[in-house]
């Protein structure tokens, strides 16, 4: 089995949650000095969410309800961000990107080879694929 990196599903959103971490422990987002436990928290949400709910389907991959992540992303961001704003933002944002991309595409790995495919995309197939949208989605909700 090839493995393959998507560069808008994984390497971008990857990129942009280390710099949305980085923003938060230099205090750029939030002057919270538990901002980044709870970026933690709620990617651990996220990720423990999506790996339950993703499945692997043969000649398809990594399948989740499209729903799911973002909207989990957003009640992390919500609850754990203080309500809306920029902290909830940024909670969002990484906590709906690497939850995704940790639970539901890099732990489902063992999973794949009895799929019989000969490629795996690490980050979906498609540019931009779920796990940027969730990121967005749930940052866009949020920051209002």
């Amino acid at each position: 089995t090839k493995i393959s990196i998507n560069i808008g599903g994984f390497v971008i959103p990857v990129c942009i949650s280390v710099y949305v971490i980085i923003q938060g422990a230099t205090g750029a987002l939030s002057a919270d000095p538990f901002y980044l436990l709870r970026i933690l928290g709620g990617v651990i949400a996220v990720t423990a969410l999506t790996y339950f709910l993703a499945k692997p389907v043969k000649n398809i991959g990594i399948a989740l309800p499209f729903f799911a992540a973002p909207l989990m992303a957003v009640a992390c961001g919500l609850l754990l961000g203080g309500g809306f704003g920029l902290p909830a933002a940024g909670i969002a944002f990484v906590s709906g990107t690497l939850g995704t991309l940790i639970g539901a595409d890099l732990l489902h790995l063992k999973d794949l080879p009895s799929e019989g495919s000969g490629i795996l995309s690490i980050g979906g197939a498609g540019t931009f694929d779920g796990i940027f949208l969730a990121g967005i989605i749930a940052a866009f909700l949020t920051a209002f």
